[in-house]
């Protein structure tokens, strides 16, 4: 175990475009995929990888706000069925081209297990990445149509500062508590023990303060959730959400710039499925 800046990955080139469109392939024999979370659905364009055809591509236009250039440097995929198979992503600022620079190289082949998350960074790519090509290839992986929970094209946000000493990591199940007729009160723990995080940043200013700032517009004041990793590399990336309101509370203020410092308090509990 060792410390390590946290990271907040809360953009979602999806939710924060004005429009997506899922493209349907010139020739497409293979099935649609529900994106069960985003509500999307992604069109592959073979149905199986022993028909003749070695890969299968799902094609994004985002219509994103404003021109996100090289800002989208990480690829998550929250759940996924494509354990051993390979993964690629193309971007365009205007055409669907499978022959332009893979923002993913080599080829990554997925060494995670079925419904683990896959997190992976993009190489730097020039221009405004306006359409997005995943592509899927068999590798030495299993002849499957591709299942995806959710797809987060994203940008990994570091904090300079970390949490205040003794953060919270506790394990929390679902707690029912229930009296019989004879008057015997008894406790039923229930479901799967999610893992929280409680960070306090204390005397937070510049561009960590506007990180968590971005992170709170972002998500519609926390009602969304988010990837965080965890400062301690015993803990891989995490998708979390806030169980409670966070606090804000101004500690300093500086009249002379006009700039302040808050104390930011973050409850964060894992988001399962």
């Amino acid at each position: 175990m060792a410390y390590q800046p946290i990271r907040f990955y809360y953009y979602h080139a999806a939710r924060e475009a004005i429009s997506v469109n899922y493209f349907v392939p010139a020739v497409k024999t293979g099935a649609q995929q529900y994106d069960g979370r985003q509500g999307e659905t992604f069109d592959w364009d073979a149905l199986t990888f022993s028909a003749g055809a070695t890969t299968k591509r799902t094609y994004i236009y985002l219509e994103a706000a404003g021109t996100p250039g090289d800002d989208l440097d990480t690829l998550i995929l929250s759940g996924h069925n494509i354990s051993g198979n390979d993964v690629s992503l193309y971007t365009n600022p205007v055409t669907i081209d499978v022959t332009n620079a893979d923002r993913v190289v080599p080829n990554y082949t997925v060494t995670e297990a079925n419904g683990v998350p896959i997190v992976l960074p993009l190489t730097t790519a020039s221009g405004a990445d306006r359409v997005a090509t995943l592509q899927i290839l068999q590798g030495s992986g299993a002849n499957i149509v591709p299942e995806i929970s959710e797809l987060f094209l994203t940008k990994a946000h570091e904090m300079a500062r970390g949490p205040e000493p003794g953060w919270e990591h506790s394990w929390r199940r679902t707690q029912r508590r229930f009296v019989n007729d004879a008057g015997v009160s008894s406790t039923m723990l229930l479901g799967a023990a999610r893992k929280t995080w409680t960070f306090t940043f204390r005397g937070l200013e510049g561009a960590d303060r506007t990180i968590l700032q971005n992170m709170r517009t972002q998500t519609n004041d926390f009602s969304e959730p988010f990837w965080m990793r965890p400062p301690d590399t015993a803990y891989s990336h995490t998708y979390v959400e806030l169980d409670r309101d966070s606090e804000w509370i101004q500690d300093q203020g500086n009249p002379l710039d006009q700039g302040t410092a808050d104390t930011i308090t973050l409850p964060m509990i894992e988001v399962l499925g």
